[in-house]
């Protein structure tokens, strides 16, 4: 029975269809039960039905009734939407549907256009084909469009159970990629087969490049495998007889990493780079990388990156390099470790790592481009715990310096911990906010840890080669003899008090216990009069206490100009603070001092762990004084709309600060009773254009020669008393820094006077022969002033005063980056330094950097041309991450003597 409805061309026909889906007996068994003949897959669940009732074409009543017998009450039932501009065709006896004119089927995440489709529910097929004009040309493919992912060909097969497909002159795109194929076959949800195909990234209707392969199978989002293939470029072959096959991964796949060409002239030509990638699943994945140099160095990398979301993430990372060669034997083997993690869900504990271990001779077996010029590596292992149940919070880290400019001193924190308590209020009510000043008062219990490991003994104590080795096991045993460990705990009584309304005063009195395993014994020698010291184990307890307390508040001062003057007001800002320190004499304490027969004290534990600065052979009562200043004027801005107010910085820091104590004795020349003063100043200039800070030290002592020693000495007067200011200049820094520029990030090009070109009276394309005529005839007024640059400048001039020598050290150095867009498509940028006091480039700030836009494809050269050891890198290759492994890498690092 055939059922046809033919409207006119102007209407559109809307219909759906429903077909019968048989419940299986027992809802919980799907797959025992097989459907019917009439049942569509399962997975399609493809039961049609009408989109107008009133348009569905009438049944028989023996008919509908064996579809209800058929029909299980409750059945599960999809729906397939159709339409057609033309006409539609429904063959209820053979469940057929032939759509004419823009058909459209959509099914789940399925679409469909065509010129004409075809439905078949008893084989579960769609076919479709384009439209056509009368000479035979194509003027609308076939648009299939699964998942937000579209296909475009000129004809169609595909079968809705097993989700295969078949087409014909295919386009399809996803991401940057591009494959086209005269026949091609979709096997699985994620393969496809093609015949004659060709798979670029360029987006050109001509493409620049192109693989193109008489077989390609595509993996979606994992790799594409090709038999013999060739590259073209502009439709010329590399090779006239191509690959014999090739294998390209995306981005975030499993897959090889091709290795890069260079060299050096140390180390002699190479491979860099080269390994395979592994992503085992969306959390974790592993790089394996190698160099392998002709002069016998091997260099090997692991890199790990792992991410648990709303939990953790980090990666770990490990370098090995090896000599074979006899040349470069003296540091045979080297390694480095790395660590890196975060905790992103910190409920109640949280794990954080920053891990950089080296051996000593890791860093010298790098090029100039890879080599790290850090004079200190810090590596910690936090972790924290908020003690749930308990008033306490749990603060552990395991922490690791290493110093190269102290031959490579370790030193090593395993563990340190710091258990502080909650604040605890023993005059607030229970529930209570405070009322009154001593309702505030508060203390707290905190209890520190510290065990210390290091390198920092004679040389003749240790046995390994390498001078001071931390990771040398036979070494081991000297460094635990040589540990620190000390336990301190600390409980301060603290309240916040309001005077006056506009003072804040924050007084603390502390308490201290520490504990130690061992102490100094100090004793003289009779032969040689020197004091020796020597290493006293047991368990001493010692304790201190004091008094601290701070004042701040915060002071305003308006100066307002005529209503007509430009400058509206100047606006003062004080930010006073004062601070008292007040620790009593321990010198008479036998568990901190040792008296010696001379009447000389020494401190038992001066370099202890937790040793405070406070515990000196007399008392300390110290002021100190910080004034913060801020200055500022409001001038008149014309804007659009009206006069406004602008807010101008004049100053935005100025701040000096220094202490007095009161109980400081004049026979100690290194601790008078007034320290340094300091002055630190900063502002910017024309809206943040210059941006300007100036730091200086001044001691307030005056220095005198010794007759009989050639060195000043410092004196106990004062420098303004003898008309020199506030005191000798020690230290100070002037840094400039400024930032020149355009914005925008492409070429363009405008007149220097647009207000006389009346652009706008014309449309576009006699807008732009005007513009033409007008750069021929008066070229000199078309300037390019719209070019993408960038330039960044800092000027720093630093001074150096030592009194006791007389002699000052003065350095001038500016240094400069930036980036120039010479065209659309080119781009400079540079980075260097210049010493003026020498009047030279630092040789290792100087690099020169070419890029090339080429479309598709991108090239770059790096170049560090000045000092002992340079290097220049040559790099092409496509600029999609999807071909990412296809370009050509050119690299040599060499000495210039």
């Amino acid at each position: 029975m055939e059922s046809g409805h033919n409207p006119s061309s102007d209407s559109i026909v809307q219909e759906k269809i429903q077909s019968p889906v048989q419940e299986p007996e027992n809802p919980t068994d799907t797959e025992s039960q097989a459907p019917t003949q009439a049942t569509l897959p399962e997975e399609v669940k493809e039961s049609l039905q009408p989109a107008h009732p009133e348009e569905a074409p009438s049944l028989s009543d023996n008919t509908a009734q064996e579809v209800d017998e058929r029909t299980p009450a409750g059945a599960i039932q999809s729906i397939i939407q159709y339409e057609a501009e033309d006409s539609i065709f429904f063959d209820v006896k053979h469940k057929t549907i032939h759509l004419h004119g823009a058909g459209i089927i959509e099914h789940d995440t399925i679409r469909l256009e065509a010129e004409e489709v075809f439905l078949d529910w008893n084989s579960h097929t769609i076919e479709a084909c384009s439209k056509k004009n009368e000479a035979g040309e194509i003027e609308k493919k076939v648009v299939f469009n699964r998942d937000g992912i579209e296909y475009m060909a000129e004809s169609l097969r595909y079968n809705f159970d097993s989700q295969r497909a078949m087409a014909s002159k295919l386009f399809y795109k996803q991401d940057d990629g591009i494959l086209r194929a005269n026949k091609i076959k979709k096997d699985t949800e994620d393969i496809f087969y093609g015949d004659q195909a060709y798979y670029t990234t360029c987006n050109h209707v001509k493409p620049h490049f192109y693989i193109a392969a008489r077989q390609l199978k595509l993996k979606q989002d994992d790799k594409v495998v090709s038999g013999p293939f060739t590259f073209y470029f502009d439709d010329v072959p590399i090779l006239p007889l191509g690959f014999v096959s090739g294998i390209f991964y995306f981005p975030q796949k499993s897959g090889f990493i091709l290795p890069k060409y260079g060299g050096e002239s140390e180390k002699g030509f190479c491979l860099q780079d080269g390994g395979y990638y592994f992503r085992f699943n969306d959390y974790v994945d592993l790089t394996l990388q190698g160099d392998i140099y002709s002069k016998g160095f091997i260099r090997f990398t692991a890199q790990s990156q792992y991410k648990q979301r709303y939990q953790y993430s980090g990666g770990l990372s490990y370098n090995r390099n090896t000599y074979v060669g006899e040349e470069l034997a003296e540091n045979n083997k080297n390694w480095c470790f790395k660590w890196k993690h975060r905790t992103e869900n910190r409920r109640t504990s949280s794990l954080t790592a920053d891990v950089d271990l080296q051996s000593p001779s890791f860093r010298s077996s790098f090029s100039p481009s890879r080599r790290s010029l850090q004079a200190k590596l810090s590596s910690s292992v936090q972790y924290t715990n908020n003690l749930v149940g308990l008033p306490y919070t749990l603060y552990t880290s395991l922490r690791h310096t290493k110093d190269f400019m102290e031959q490579g001193i370790d030193t090593a924190t395993l563990p340190s911990i710091f258990l502080p308590s909650e604040k605890i209020y023993p005059f607030r009510k229970k529930g209570g906010f405070g009322g009154s000043w001593y309702s505030d008062i508060y203390l707290q219990h905190k209890v520190e840890f510290e065990n210390r490991l290091s390198t920092r003994v004679q040389h003749d104590t240790l046995d390994s080669d390498d001078a001071l080795s931390f990771f040398s096991p036979k070494d081991w045993a000297q460094i635990f003899k040589n540990k620190q460990y000390g336990v301190q705990q600390t409980v301060p009584l603290t309240t916040n008090i309001k005077l006056f309304n506009y003072l804040n005063l924050t007084p603390t009195l502390w308490w201290q216990w520490r504990s130690y395993g061992e102490r100094i014994n100090y004793k003289y020698q009779a032969d040689s009069k020197e004091l020796e010291e020597e290493k006293e184990p047991g368990f001493y307890q010692v304790f201190n206490y004091g008094f601290d307390a701070q004042l701040t508040t915060t002071l305003y001062g308006t100066h307002f100009f005529s209503r007509h003057a430009l400058v509206q007001a100047i606006r003062h800002q004080i930010e006073p603070v004062i601070t008292f320190t007040y620790t009593p004499d321990f010198s008479d304490s036998d568990y901190y001092w040792q008296k010696m027969e001379d009447g000389t004290k020494h401190n038992r534990f001066r370099d202890a762990i937790y040793s405070d600065y406070r515990l000196r052979d007399r008392a300390r009562a110290e002021v100190g004084i910080n004034l913060n200043n801020r200055l500022a004027m409001k001038v008149k801005s014309n804007e659009e709309g009206g006069e406004s107010k602008k807010k101008v910085p004049i100053l935005e820091g100025f701040n000096w600060s220094t202490s007095y104590d009161f109980l400081a004795e004049d026979k100690d020349v290194e601790d008078r009773a007034l320290k340094d003063i300091r002055l630190d100043a900063w502002t910017s200039l024309f809206d943040n254009l210059f941006n300007i800070r100036f730091n200086s030290t001044f001691d307030p002592y005056i220095y005198e020669k010794n007759d009989s020693d050639s060195m000043a000495e410092r004196t106990n007067e004062f420098a303004w008393n003898h008309g020199q200011g506030i005191g000798l200049i020690k230290h100070a820094t002037l840094s400039i820094n400024t930032t020149f520029g355009t914005p925008g990030d492409r070429y363009t090009s405008s007149w220097k006077e647009e207000e006389e070109f009346e652009e706008e009276e014309l449309d576009e394309e006699q807008g732009m022969e005007a513009k033409q005529k007008r750069m021929r005839e008066q070229p000199g007024e078309y300037v390019d002033f719209k070019i993408p640059w960038r330039l960044d400048l800092n000027y720093v001039w630093d001074y150096s005063y030592y009194p006791r020598y007389e002699a000052d050290d003065i350095t001038k150095s500016l240094s400069f980056n930036g980036y120039l867009n010479l065209t659309e498509k080119w781009e400079l940028t540079f980075s260097s330094a210049y010493d003026i006091t020498k009047r030279e480039f630092l040789k290792s700030n100087t690099d020169i950097g070419i890029r090339r836009d080429l479309h598709c494809w991108e090239m770059e050269f790096s170049w560090h041309p000045l000092g002992a050891e340079q290097r220049y890198e040559f790099t092409i290759g496509i600029k999609s991450d999807l071909l990412q492994n296809v370009q050509y890498n050119r690299a040599r690092d060499y000495r210039v003597p």
